[in-house]
């Protein structure tokens, strides 16, 4: 499709991709101006357009698309039917609307947005049906963003609920976690944050993907195998759910294995 891509990110019928000279290209589905290219028709887009410069991050959500410019600013598009733009509206929109200053990471859930100031606060704001948000569920959506706890140095926002990482090294979680999503050794929906891992998770990377039904978090410390979850959950369809957090000083490799087997390109 293209050359010098420096990040990608997908949400549901649509993508988005950052090149090395800061540019935002934009492609798929546009029905609710996920895009952020002022299409009115909500027409899809079958090749990529730039739509941002001077662009330094980039999240997909379900319907909705966030970025960061180089100087910090969060912009948000697309659908906002339960306030995850963060506009005080449930209004979509579909061009990229300033929505905070100061912003140094952003992750886009499927109905909810997270991001971190360079203070280290953690703001939340869109669905919180299921205590995604971490705020105890008080209100069913938020839209405003609204700051939940501190020192926080990632985030990751998915279906229904949110993985973070404090400066301790402590992963919390919150939200839905039907099938153990959240890694806390239940399947009980955590209401406020709760915590998964304690002090092993220094310079962490964490993953979800908007609509994923599993966590995966890995770290660069002290050889350690955390023992939750300690079950692989399945729906008897063509998927399994897991959760998964690893960490070590590296380089690792891990394989998935069926019944002692290696399973290829797992």
């Amino acid at each position: 499709i293209d050359s010098d891509v420096v990040a990608v990110s997908a949400g549901a019928q649509f993508s988005l991709y950052l090149d090395a000279q800061g540019n935002l290209w934009a492609m798929g589905d546009d029905t609710f101006g996920q895009l952020g290219d002022g299409n009115v028709n909500g027409n899809e887009v079958y090749t990529p357009e730039i739509v941002a410069t001077d662009v330094v991050a980039i999240s997909a959500g379900q319907y909705h698309s966030m970025i960061i410019t180089a100087n910090g600013t969060l912009w948000a598009m697309g659908y906002n039917n339960d306030g995850e733009l963060g506009d005080g509206t449930m209004n979509d929109t579909n061009m990229p609307e300033v929505i905070a200053t100061n912003v140094v990471a952003v992750s886009a859930g499927a109905t909810h947005t997270v991001y971190i100031t360079a203070d280290g606060t953690l703001w939340v704001m869109g669905d919180d049906t299921y205590y995604e948000l971490g705020d105890s569920g008080n209100d069913p959506n938020t839209l405003v963003p609204y700051p939940v706890t501190t020192n926080i140095v990632a985030a990751a926002a998915s279906y229904q609920r949110t993985i973070y990482l404090d400066g301790s090294g402590n992963l919390w979680g919150t939200g839905y976690n039907y099938d153990g999503e959240l890694g806390n050794g239940n399947t009980y929906y955590a209401s406020v944050p709760t915590l998964v891992n304690v002090g092993g998770m220094q310079t962490a990377s964490i993953s979800q993907g908007s609509l994923a039904y599993h966590t995966l978090a890995v770290a660069g410390v002290a050889p350690v195998l955390n023992p939750l979850p300690n079950q692989v959950l399945t729906n008897g369809e063509a998927f399994s759910e897991i959760a998964v957090i690893a960490s070590g000083s590296g380089p690792f490799t891990y394989q998935w294995q069926l019944n002692g087997t290696n399973i290829m390109g797992a």
